[in-house]
């Protein structure tokens, strides 16, 4: 179900319980302070002056507690905010396999892992055909060895330095996280554990895109059970139309995809020229439907004509996976 009701239940609880023990401890601090040494005399003063079991006397600890809690709430709440903040500014725009459950032993990868994570690799980066440009800082690379994270490999190419984003873009960023996985399955009848943070990423792209409604009728906000659930079909009649072009595009260029496989099983890194340079060599085929962010085109080009809208990535940025190309 979209955006459960018992996570958000959770989330508030956590909130609650992080904001009173922040209470307790601002009004520890502020008894602190009036309890120190140079202040002692005059707070006990002070407190006799207030006579005990009236109104005034509770009404005194009272607000002292209410105004230590909604300080304590706005805190937590601030902290919630820049981080969201900090996601939308700092995320990280490469693409990659890594395991699931997380495992940070630093062992070889055998040749049924480098098969495996080089088919995910693939999967992805055949769909960057549909492009065609590339910028040439662009790197994909199946790890030879575990090297203390969670990434077992990556495409690394651009980051968007646009304001708003293309629906045909977003139409392909969604395939793009897809890919890895359907490449696997193609190819291999099986699957890794490797597509968890690519189902992530498909997750937030296609509720974003939803909700502008370009699949007809989705809750911006779900209130009812009935909302979520119309929602929840919504997202998986998404996902299963865009598997199943998945499924069409791999098996037109099926040839091509395990020559791409096994170009990154054996060399491990592929960089920008060569990659720009194979998209060129072979004859890619698109299925109806198919979005072309960039446009439609006859050849793939030498040149990255949209640098201006879309940086590139020159240095490499771990990312645990399962993510998105």
């Amino acid at each position: 179900m979209l955006f459960p009701l018992s996570k958000m239940i959770r989330q508030v609880i956590s909130m609650t319980m992080d904001a009173l023990l922040l209470t307790l401890v601002i009004y520890g601090i502020f008894w602190l302070y009036l309890l120190s040494p140079g202040y002692f005399e005059t707070t006990l003063s002070q407190l006799n002056a207030i006579k005990p079991d009236t109104l005034e006397y509770r009404r005194f600890f009272t607000d002292l507690y209410h105004s230590c809690f909604l300080l304590a709430i706005f805190i937590v709440l601030v902290g919630k905010v820049g981080r969201s903040i900090c996601s939308l500014f700092f995320k990280k725009e490469e693409r990659g396999f890594s395991l699931y459950p997380s495992s940070t032993l630093r062992r070889k990868m055998t040749s049924q892992d480098i098969q495996y994570v080089a088919s995910h690799e693939a999967g992805h980066l055949l769909m960057y055909a549909a492009l065609g440009q590339l910028p040439p800082s662009m790197k994909v690379e199946v790890k030879e060895q575990m090297d203390g994270t969670t990434n077992l490999g990556y495409v690394s190419a651009f980051v968007s330095k646009r304001a708003s984003q293309s629906r045909l873009f977003v139409e392909w960023q969604m395939l793009t996280t897809l890919a890895g996985r359907e490449g696997e399955s193609i190819l291999l009848q099986d699957n890794s554990l490797g597509s968890v943070q690519d189902n992530y990423e498909w997750f937030n792209l296609a509720s974003v895109y939803l909700k502008n409604h370009f699949e007809g009728i989705f809750y911006i906000e779900p209130m009812s059970s009935f909302e979520f659930n119309a929602n929840e079909e919504k997202l998986n009649a998404l996902k299963a139309k865009q598997t199943q072009l998945l499924q069409t595009f791999f098996s037109l260029n099926l040839p091509i995809y395990k020559q791409l496989t096994s170009m990154l099983i054996e060399k491990k890194i592929l960089y920008g020229d060569e990659i720009i340079q194979f998209f060129q060599q072979v004859n890619i085929t698109f299925p109806e439907g198919f979005p072309f962010p960039f446009g439609r085109f006859e050849k793939f080009s030498d040149e990255w004509l949209v640098g201006e809208e879309y940086g590139e990535i020159n240095h490499i940025i771990d990312k645990r996976l399962g993510q998105n190309s």
